[in-house]
């Protein structure tokens, strides 16, 4: 475990967070009647699905841009919530991780984004049907001794990258659809995924999007 939670400093792992082996045993829940979802992986009672776009094979992608929206549980002061990008070119997955908030605070109903970038890797150019899995996870903040674990609720996550690598569109609430594809989006109620340090059947410490095209590519 140690060398998992040591290689977030440089980015590329090869397991998914600590969080995620605490759900190892949850459930793979298929979506019903969307014929481009193979599942999703997580603790917890189903409220919603991801559904992935086509990808628009060959586009070379620099960096995604990860939208989650907050629900009505917060996210609390040092927690921190990771985005987790799997790249499979063949040889098996190769994980990416990014701090999406850095420990900041997140109140009911807001929108929580960061650019996730994708170069800078020895992974060489990365296409968009390179990506396999998506996962979402978090640590929880404990501000002191008296503090219980922290949890949040996801109502919504997106995940969108430009139409070019040439083009580095701008963090912003509205979405420029000129600049941007999307290649997934999920929503639920009362909500999509309820962060809690442990598994049970409301929620659990990670939520994790299979692609249903990458086997078809």
């Amino acid at each position: 475990m140690t060398g998992i939670w040591s290689g977030l400093a440089a980015r590329r792992i090869t397991a998914p967070l600590v969080a995620t082996v605490l759900a190892a045993t949850a459930a793979l829940v298929a979506p019903a009647g969307a014929s481009a979802a193979q599942g999703d992986a997580f603790c917890g009672t189903d409220y919603g699905q991801a559904g992935w776009s086509t990808p628009v094979e060959g586009t070379i992608i620099n960096e995604l841009t990860v939208r989650v929206l907050v629900g009505s549980d917060d996210i609390r002061s040092q927690t921190n919530v990771y985005a987790w990008v799997a790249i499979n070119n063949g040889s098996g997955d190769v994980w990416l991780a990014e701090n999406l908030n850095n420990g900041v605070a997140y109140p009911n109903g807001s929108l929580l984004q960061a650019k996730f970038p994708l170069t800078g890797t020895d992974l060489g150019l990365i296409t968009i049907e390179n990506i396999s899995k998506i996962e979402i996870s978090y640590i929880s903040g404990l501000p002191d001794a008296f503090s219980s674990w922290d949890n949040w609720n996801m109502n919504a996550v997106r995940v969108l990258y430009p139409k070019s690598p040439n083009l580095d569109p701008p963090l912003s609430t509205a979405i420029d659809w000129s600049q941007y594809d999307q290649l997934l989006y999920g929503s639920g109620s009362p909500w999509l995924h309820r962060f809690k340090f442990s598994c049970d059947s409301e929620g659990g410490p990670s939520w994790e999007t299979f692609n249903p095209f990458w086997n078809a590519i």
